[in-house]
């Protein structure tokens, strides 16, 4: 019994200290549904130094770009993605395209999205789905069979409105 106990510990830990959430080349919906929120434009981080620029690129998708200040407090743009809101069940996920140029198979970062007391609380999924999916279709469902289990996700981050 106590090894169970041991491992389970251990598998909690990893989890726990897992920095990257689930990438998938296949997003939970194949085309976005829910509109852009106008509370959700604008800078958010967890801290000054370095956040999230969101903007409105369509209707129903966000223009993201991850910033950091340089020593002069000057703007240097690290990464840039594209997002929208899916919905599953009571459970709003992001998909979280990455734009980079290397990245050709089009890579999606899949977070649980809670939007509370106005601040953006994003919960990865945890990066450990050995399955395939073919379609978001089968994604969806395996995510709706899933996410009332707390081993499907990440520890939380919360963001607020800065600058």
């Amino acid at each position: 019994m106590k090894k169970i106990i041991g491992l389970f510990v251990l598998f909690a830990f990893t989890i726990i200290f897992t920095g990257c959430p689930y990438q998938s080349t296949i997003p939970i919906d194949d085309t976005p549904e829910i509109s852009v929120d106008s509370k959700l434009i604008g800078n958010w981080g967890t801290s000054n130094t370095s956040y999230y620029k969101v903007s409105k690129k369509s209707n129903y998708l966000y223009s993201i770009i991850y910033v950091e200040l340089d020593s002069n407090g000057i703007e240097e743009i690290s990464s840039k993605y594209e997002g929208y809101l899916s919905k599953i069940g009571n459970v709003t996920y992001l998909n979280l395209k990455d734009l980079d140029e290397t990245n050709s198979e089009g890579k999606y970062y899949i977070y649980k999205f809670e939007f509370e007391n106005g601040n953006i609380i994003l919960t990865g999924v945890t990066p450990y789905i050995k399955e395939d999916f073919s379609d978001s279709k089968e994604l969806k469902k395996f995510f709706k069979k899933n996410q009332d289990n707390s081993y499907f996700f990440m520890d939380p981050v919360e963001y607020r409105k800065i600058r």
